[in-house]
């Protein structure tokens, strides 16, 4: 016997309800529909009530893994980075030893080489800032004498005191020539240590 009380479901019922199961299953909106309708009737019976109690050990271990894992890569990430920029310092340093031999600088000069690169922000052409040193730097004087150390001694072409064989040279060139001749043929390695 059915109760007289009890009308039958409308069309509109009928859909709302299949609406709400749809609604109540669904992966994107099920669970914050289950939750709020755990809220308003706390004695319904949902999948969460059996799963969570499972599943909440697994979460708190994996979000613990999470960390750890981040804590790690952290760890290695900064590793990298310190063994990265040792081994470009490491390649920086013997590039400017290199560059500092090759163009034969001094201490003074290399660091003027590295002030170099650090005003041109260009530390990839360590050759470059060396050759920029090398050729601003003033010449280098040679220790000891040159040609030109001993000026009173030059009797070139006679000029400090008169000197006959130059005189000939400047009056008969032809007959100077056949006396320098004879005196190289009769003795090359006199003639040779006074020239």
């Amino acid at each position: 016997m059915t109760d007289p009380t009890v009308k039958p479901a409308t069309q509109n019922q009928i859909r709302a309800e299949q609406l709400v199961a749809k609604l109540f299953q669904s992966a994107d909106f099920g669970p914050k529909i289950r939750k709020v309708a755990k809220e308003i009737f706390p004695d319904i019976s949902v999948p969460e009530d059996v799963v969570d109690p499972v599943i909440a050990p697994l979460r708190e271990e994996n979000e613990a893994l999470r960390k750890h894992l981040e804590a790690l890569s952290q760890k290695f990430e900064a590793r990298e980075k310190k063994e990265s920029e040792t081994q470009a310092f490491h390649e920086l340093e013997k590039a400017i030893n290199a560059a500092g031999a090759k163009f034969k600088l001094t201490a003074e000069g290399i660091a003027a080489m590295i002030g170099r690169m650090q005003e041109t922000k260009n530390f990839t052409d360590v050759e470059a800032a060396a050759a920029w040193v090398a050729h601003s730097a003033p010449p280098q004087q040679t220790a000891g004498p040159t040609w030109a150390a001993n000026t009173a001694r030059a009797n070139l072409f006679g000029s400090a005191e008169r000197d006959e064989r130059y005189a000939r040279l400047h009056t008969n060139p032809e007959g100077f020539l056949d006396d320098e001749i004879l005196a190289f043929a009769r003795d090359p390695d006199a003639y040779t240590r006074a020239a």
